[in-house]
């Protein structure tokens, strides 16, 4: 895959969902969009790099899984739960990318 143009990276970010809970590294989608010309364009060089190399970096591969109750009693029992899954929100940038 070809790297983005700096544009539609922007346009990426711009696009990303507001209030949405971050990953393990505490980056939100809000911190991605309202970063300033310079780290947009260090962030622009990292998707390149990405998409240029097939590789990640390991941290992105990280998540937290945590436990959402269902509406019914907890009890003690995982199966009145469902599993929610944090991701990096760098990540899932890029990956809305190739997707796109």
């Amino acid at each position: 895959m070809d790297p983005p143009e700096e544009d539609e990276w922007y346009q990426i970010l711009k696009s990303l969902p507001n209030d949405k809970a971050p990953g393990p590294s505490k980056v939100s989608n809000e911190m991605l969009k309202h970063l300033g010309p310079k780290m947009n364009k260090v962030f622009w060089m990292l998707a390149c790099a990405c998409l240029t190399l097939s590789c990640i970096p390991d941290r992105w591969n990280l998540a937290f899984v945590y436990p959402i109750p269902k509406p019914k009693p907890w009890e003690y029992n995982l199966n009145n739960t469902r599993p929610i899954t944090l991701l990096e929100c760098p990540r899932k940038a890029l990956v809305k990318l190739i997707n796109k």
